[in-house]
Parts: structure tokens; C-alpha cells; sequence
């Protein structure tokens, strides 16, 4: 038990409320895809071609970026969400910088990541 109380803390988790939030975007090809061109635009230079938290700046980072492969499906969109919209560390804050609608899509390209069963 202790161990998991652990863990929580150190992993970054949104606020319960936020984490609940529900996505108002349909998870369509085309907010996919949308979704996809903000990440090669803005995200992949540290979390990398392969969202595996590669990027060419990553090695220069002293938190290194989270490999949004291995979190797609297992986090929920209103964590995602958050987690975009606030930042930590290294993390910009994109709130101020994509509107709702492309945070959401964004959530969208990450979760279509999932590795298929």
C-alpha cells in the first residue's frame, strides 16, 4: 500500500476533477489528424518523432519528457488535457497558446497511439 502512495506522488497526476473531465471532440480522423500537424508542429522536437520522448532536445532536459506512446489508453483525455494546458518543469503551459478545441485534438493524436491488441 505504501508503495502505491508512492507512486502517485511521483508521477505527475492532474487534480481528480480535471482528470475526469470528459472530451467534447470526437475522436474522429480528422481531429486526429489535426491533432497530429500541432504535434510535429510544436511537440516533437521533445517528445520525438515516435512520441516516445525522444526529441533531439530531450537529452538536454533535465526531466525528460514523458513518452506519450506508452501513456496512450492508460491515461485518461481529462489528464491529458490538463497536463497540456498547465505544464511542469520543461513542459510549457499551452493554454494561452492553442484553444480548447486543439488541446482536445491533440489529446486525440496522443490517444490514437495506443498499441492495438
Amino acid at each position: 500500500e505504501k508503495k502505491e502512495i508512492k507512486m502517485e506522488k511521483s508521477h505527475w497526476v492532474a487534480p481528480v476533477e480535471e482528470r475526469n473531465r470528459i472530451n467534447p471532440v470526437p475522436r474522429t480522423i480528422e481531429s486526429v489528424q489535426l491533432g497530429k500537424s500541432l504535434y510535429m508542429n510544436n511537440c516533437v522536437n521533445c517528445h520525438g518523432q515516435n512520441a516516445d520522448g525522444n526529441g533531439p532536445v530531450a537529452a538536454f532536459l533535465e526531466s525528460k519528457p514523458a513518452n506519450l506512446r506508452a501513456m496512450a489508453g492508460h491515461h485518461p483525455d481529462g489528464d491529458m488535457a490538463w497536463k497540456i494546458e498547465n505544464g511542469k518543469d520543461a513542459m510549457p503551459a499551452w493554454r494561452d497558446i492553442f484553444t480548447k478545441q486543439q488541446i482536445w485534438n491533440l489529446v486525440n493524436f496522443i490517444q490514437s497511439l495506443k498499441k492495438k491488441n
